[in-house]
């Protein structure tokens, strides 16, 4: 798909969120989303936290053809909901859940030999330390888990320069934005840091205890890795 269309999905659920709570996705980041289907070809893709449903709508459109089962799992479905007059979502191979993701036992959605995509765009510590103790244990080993609202600084960012940082690459994402800017961030053990919402902290300090390799594509706001053995 190209990115003119994803600018165009952006544009329109824009319209509809007023343009003041939908400013963080970017048609680069959709595209490495889809990238990263047709590489995974997963047999199930759970999402944590839909928002307006931009990631859905890429899961959708990028399994076309295949037979993944995508769940959609969060604690208020409003703003996709609010989305579909101006987006509609061919929602046939979605299935809901409407809870908070601690509630869902995601161990009865895949199998021992799946391939699964757990994708995670939900804010704070707490979820993000269930995320890693209670789900992630129980993918299957060829799994991927992708985390979105992180950017990666090559340089160790420090309260000293976090501001810096901020003003040139992240004041834009929030500058039409009621959400207040997150300012959490935590040290990577290659190098540098990540900067995001509260769960960055329990993320990091996750990653760096295992020594997971963290892939980023370029020109995104979400970081990939493989489930560790």
């Amino acid at each position: 798909m190209s990115r003119e269309r994803y600018e165009t999905w952006i544009e329109q659920v824009r319209r509809v969120a007023g343009r003041v709570e939908c400013t963080d996705q970017t048609p680069q980041s959709l595209s490495a989303l889809a990238l990263l289907v047709h590489a995974l070809v997963p047999d199930v893709i759970a999402e944590i936290g839909v928002g307006f449903g931009l990631s859905l709508r890429t899961w959708v459109d990028a399994t076309e053809g295949m037979e993944t089962r995508i769940l959609a799992v969060d604690r208020d479905f409003g703003a996709l909901d609010r989305s579909l007059g101006a987006l509609p979502l061919d929602s046939s191979r979605v299935r809901r859940i409407l809870a908070d993701a601690s509630a869902v036992m995601f161990q009865n959605e895949w199998g021992e030999t799946d391939i699964a995509l757990l994708y995670v765009d939900a804010h704070g510590a707490s979820i993000m330390q269930h995320v890693l103790r209670s789900i992630v244990p129980t993918l299957p080993l060829c799994s991927v888990i992708a985390v979105d609202d992180l950017w990666y600084s090559p340089e160790t960012l420090t309260d000293e320069n976090l501001l810096g940082f901020y003003s040139t690459r992240i004041e834009r994402y929030f500058r039409h934005s009621r959400r207040p800017p997150p300012h959490k961030f935590a040290s990577y053990w290659q190098g540098g840091s990540y900067y995001g919402f509260p769960e960055v902290v329990p993320l990091m300090a996750w990653v760096n205890a295992r020594r997971v390799e963290l892939t980023q594509p370029d020109g995104t706001k979400h970081v990939y890795f493989w489930r560790p053995e």
